[in-house]
């Protein structure tokens, strides 16, 4: 389908391909700001990091592996969904008819954006949940742990021209 649209529709996916790595990128930015608020001393916390080895009531696993558990489970949930609303994604648009390949184009290009950006809203809960940790425990190995986490479930639905080919039935 790319490759008999437009230069412009064409273009506007390699906009979407630079919306994505903006905000890739700014997992590195929180990064570098908790670095230099723990490098500055500047930020007091209510909690040591020591609370994240207590257990949670009835069960004997700490915080900390929770902490990890629940960032997998986001990450497997997000890539899962991608999966699944892509291929009902390419499934509806080869059933739907539709006046000519800009028109697809458009409507692939629209629903692809919903799909993308819930998943990266998904995954960047990880980051969040990391931030938290972070700002209650200045913990700083495990955020940076977490953010890993969330860049690999960006990787995992980086936008490319090649997710726009698909074959007409």
């Amino acid at each position: 389908m790319l490759n008999s649209v437009s230069k412009e529709s064409r273009k506007s996916t390699h906009i979407l391909i630079k919306v994505w790595f903006t905000m890739f990128s700014m997992q590195f930015v929180y990064l570098i700001i908790c670095y230099f608020m723990l490098n500055e001393k500047s930020y007091k916390t209510l909690y040591s990091p020591e609370i994240l080895k207590n257990t949670i009531l009835y069960m004997n696993i700490d915080l900390y592996t929770n902490i990890y558990i629940l960032s997998i489970i986001i990450l497997i949930g997000g890539y899962l969904y991608y999966k699944k609303a892509y291929s009902k994604l390419v499934n509806d648009t080869q059933e739907k008819e539709f006046q000519n390949i800009e028109e697809e184009f458009k409507y692939f290009k629209s629903k692809y954006l919903n799909i993308m950006f819930t998943c990266l809203a998904i995954f960047e809960i990880i980051a969040v949940i990391g931030l938290i940790v972070f700002l209650t425990t200045l913990d700083f190995s495990t955020m940076a742990i977490l953010i890993v986490i969330t860049a690999i479930g960006f990787l995992l639905v980086i936008p490319s021209e090649s997710k726009f080919i698909y074959s007409r039935i």
